[in-house]
């Protein structure tokens, strides 16, 4: 009888670590048993020989579940649209054996989204649970491990695993049965069928195993399910606006656990854009409302309403958007210098920044300039941000005092001539008997109010070119007068 003994807790203390020595071993959790056959001469040759088992239970050891992270997201969402957002998890057991996990959600900080999204957990699979925000989900995972080696055999479609019964003889052991997922070295199989005869259990996979498993490899049983975010919208569009949602894990005892945050991004979609902006700094003018104000709070307007007359200053600003797509690169500005005006040294600054350095005396935009939103790489505009290049052109010329002393100066004009191809055009308000009309001249000169990098004489040749009269009578076109 002692040698029996002694026999059995040989028999399980090898049972416990595993029966062999593989770097990772696995108890499962539930009864070993061990059984002994004694034969001996006093035993009747025909009778059977003597038989006699012991059992010992292993308990169950609680782990936190392996909860998967899936990536960020990042969506768009139209004005007065909401949409929906999936996110796809798993939760694995890293148990010895069957337990039980809580599924739950925690809501986070949420950045111009203007009310929370409605929040679910759905399993995914046909008919399986689903609970909305806040609510707890009861899972059961089960857990066993190999208790014979198990060789890697790409023709054994469908391989076998040995493993220890859990003590009833049924199509289940350790809760794990036909139609679940489980990992076996960081691989995810489908499981076959399951059988458990009370001694021994067999699992079959749908598919061979990827590698050798010795004994004490875990097999992990392992449930897909969705998070799902519905009705996100935002409030400003002009904004990113974020929302927070952590997926939680635990057991349902030991409340070990694992936890993944999620970060969703949701926006309206925006172009890139370029935009040209005007001031007068010399004779400002001013509005409730200007169409753009600069980082140094200086307003700007559309070209055309701006007007300057020579020997007054223009500051120009150049302005890129990104939008709400990827960052820009490889951003550049490149420009020239109209006739009629001078660049106006040290000048041209970026983003409100110390002055960009002049090449040979000239902006660095006539030769190409990279440009960048604050805080980024040279050429590189970061999404919802801008570039803002501004720089400074004076006008050529007499002032307005000197032009008119110089006219009063001068003998009584000639009679004007109809323009005509090959010469210069300037709008005469006295010609054709005072219905005006373009004659052979020089035009007063200055910024054409709508086209801010077309001289008023280019602009005037080309009117006359095309017969057009119409505003020449008005401040609108008074650039493309006859000087005299």
């Amino acid at each position: 009888m002692m040698k029996l003994i002694h026999g059995v807790l040989s028999t399980a203390l090898v049972m416990l670590f595993g029966l062999s020595t593989p770097v990772h071993a696995v108890t499962p959790a539930g009864s070993l048993s061990l059984t002994v056959e004694v034969t001996h001469s006093g035993l009747d040759p025909s009778a059977e020989p003597n038989k006699a088992s012991v059992g010992i239970t292993f308990p169950l050891i609680p782990a936190a579940p392996d909860l998967s992270a899936p990536a960020n997201q990042q969506q768009e969402v139209n004005h007065r649209e909401t949409i929906d957002i999936t996110y796809s998890y798993t939760v694995t057991s890293m148990a010895n054996g069957p337990d039980l996990y809580l599924l739950s959600t925690e809501g986070g900080d949420l950045v111009n989204i203007p009310s929370e999204p409605s929040l679910r957990l759905k399993e995914d699979s046909p008919g399986g649970w689903e609970i909305s925000g806040g609510l707890t989900q009861e899972i059961t995972l089960g857990a066993t491990a190999l208790s014979v080696d198990a060789q890697a055999n790409l023709k054994e479609t469908t391989p076998e695993l040995i493993v220890p019964s859990d003590g009833t003889a049924d199509t289940a052991v350790n809760e794990i049965q036909a139609g679940d997922k489980v990992v076996i070295e960081n691989t995810v199989y489908d499981v076959s069928s399951v059988v458990d005869d009370g001694v021994t259990g067999k699992i079959t996979l749908g598919a061979p195993l990827a590698q050798n498993a010795s004994v004490g490899t875990l097999i992990a049983e392992q449930q897909a399910f969705d998070m799902l975010l519905l009705g996100a919208s935002v409030d400003d569009h002009t904004l990113p606006a974020t929302i927070r949602i952590s997926v939680i894990a635990q057991t349902a005892t030991s409340a070990l656990r694992d936890t993944h945050e999620t970060l969703t991004s949701v926006y309206r979609p925006i172009e890139a854009e370029f935009a040209i902006y005007a001031r007068n700094v010399t004779s400002p003018i001013t509005a409730s409302n200007p169409p753009y104000t600069s980082i140094s709070s200086q307003e700007f307007f559309d070209t055309g309403i701006v007007q300057a007359s020579p020997g007054e200053t223009v500051e120009y600003a150049l302005v890129q958007t990104a939008g709400s797509g990827p960052a820009l690169t490889g951003v550049e500005f490149k420009t020239n210098i109209p006739a009629f005006m001078t660049y106006e040294s040290n000048s041209t600054i970026l983003n409100n920044d110390a002055p960009e350095a002049d090449i040979e005396g000239n902006s660095p935009l006539i030769a190409g300039m990279a440009v960048s939103s604050p805080g980024s790489a040279a050429g590189t505009i970061a999404s919802f941000s801008f570039a803002e290049v501004t720089f400074k052109l004076k006008m050529d010329g007499s002032t307005t005092e000197e032009t008119e002393a110089a006219a009063e100066s001068q003998p009584a004009s000639v009679e004007k001539v109809a323009w005509s191809p090959g010469n210069d055009a300037c709008w005469d308000t006295a010609f054709n008997d005072g219905a005006g009309g373009w004659v052979v001249g020089r035009t007063v000169g200055g910024i054409v109010p709508f086209n801010s990098f077309e001289t008023a004489q280019e602009l005037a040749d080309s009117y006359a070119n095309r017969g057009i009269r119409t505003s020449m009578n008005t401040d609108f076109g008074t650039a493309m007068y006859c000087v005299d």
